[in-house]
């Protein structure tokens, strides 16, 4: 007899902030119900999950899987295609801008949006910005992120100067989640409050990265609301999922001085190399940083850098202007194992991900502007 189930496919629409749906997969042979005696399992269970024959989506993450069922030595499959779908109405918004937004006045438009089109978005981003320009007397926009499992859609009122829209955490979870490694058409439009008008559209292609970063190590100083640094250069951290900044590594010595100038990271992320001034009335040294403590653990004073890169093998080489020479460095003391002789200047040095090439650039005078690139 042929294992067959009730529905033959589960095809699910869910509204964002909605209670999420349940689904009941009836399991037969022939007219006898065996649905207490099947075995059930999915292969996305990150779309939804199994309790017996109910089937109960994530809410966040559209997509389709496969349902596998099973009665003794038969089986079959049951395919699942979830929809997520989000919109919502700013304060201030009614909700007949949908009308005055729909699809027949469209009119493309020039104007700057951000995220750009070919833009490279990591999932684990902890919410998502839209800035845009719009025609001065459009006063109600609709900005829309949309692929075949997801779209949200966001309605908003007009304000002056450069348009700034942000999605809920809950709106770029569904879009991350529903398009890792894939991709999203974000959309603009705008037009004037009552319909009729044209609508102006902006169009931008945006991909989902399909690794999550942890955070991003960065060089700074800190600024007031005038733009006047209230600190000196010192590394910060960013972290992705929370969108919060912290200092990365204290600042050193009695704390008047900077470090951040031209980071590199060890192949293993456990060291940082980068430049700095022990005290404000210091001279450039190089330093090393363990990225577990963030802490300075080595500095390279009678022997100083600017900029450096690692090799694929965790070895340090660095540059410094006063000299011109590029010195080959223990990446884990700063040691110096040896001064490469190029015969002339270099500064800004890079090495090739397999290792086997350096390249720098050449200086015609140790002041003088920059000249070539060279490969070693």
């Amino acid at each position: 007899m042929k294992l067959r189930t009730e529905p033959t496919a589960l095809d699910i629409d869910v509204s964002l902030g909605e209670p999420t749906p349940a689904s009941l997969l009836r399991v037969l042979i022939g007219e006898s119900d065996v649905t207490t005696s099947a075995r059930l399992a999915i292969d996305d269970p990150s779309i939804g999950t199994l309790a017996g024959a109910t089937f109960t989506v994530d809410g966040y993450r559209g997509g389709v899987a496969t349902i596998t069922v099973e009665v003794g030595s038969i089986s079959t499959t049951v395919p699942v295609a979830v929809r997520i779908h989000g919109v919502r109405f700013m304060d201030g918004v009614p909700a007949a801008a949908s009308n005055w937004l729909a699809p027949g006045n469209d009119v493309a438009a020039a104007f700057a949006i951000e995220p750009g089109d070919g833009a490279v978005l990591p999932p684990g981003l902890g919410k998502l910005e839209v800035d845009f320009d719009a025609d001065d007397a459009d006063d109600v926009h609709e900005v829309s992120l949309t692929s075949p499992y997801a779209d949200i859609h966001v309605f908003a009122p007009n304000t002056t100067g450069p348009r700034h829209i942000e999605l809920t955490p809950d709106e770029w979870r569904v879009i991350a989640s529903t398009n890792r490694g894939g991709a999203s058409a974000l959309d603009v439009r705008s037009t004037v409050a009552g319909g009729g008008a044209p609508v102006h559209v902006i169009s931008a292609q945006l991909e989902l990265a399909d690794l999550d970063p942890s955070s991003l190590v960065f060089g700074g100083a800190a600024a007031d609301a005038t733009g006047t640094l209230i600190s000196t250069p010192q590394l910060y951290r960013y972290d992705l999922p929370t969108a919060a900044i912290d200092p990365f590594v204290l600042e050193p010595s009695d704390g008047t001085g900077c470090i951040g100038c031209h980071i590199a990271v060890s192949p293993d992320g456990t060291r940082i190399a980068a430049a700095g001034k022990a005290t404000a009335a210091g001279t450039i040294v190089g330093m090393i940083i363990d990225t577990g403590t963030r802490t300075v653990t080595t500095v390279a004073d009678t022997s100083p850098w600017n900029t450096g890169v690692y090799d694929p093998g965790g070895r340090l080489v660095t540059s410094f202007t006063t000299t011109g020479e590029l010195t080959l460095r223990d990446g884990a003391t700063a040691a110096v194992i040896a001064t490469l002789a190029l015969g002339e200047p270099a500064a800004g040095p890079a090495i090739s991900p397999d290792g086997h090439s350096l390249a720098y650039v050449a200086r015609a005078n140790i002041k003088g502007a920059l000249s070539a690139a060279k490969c070693a």
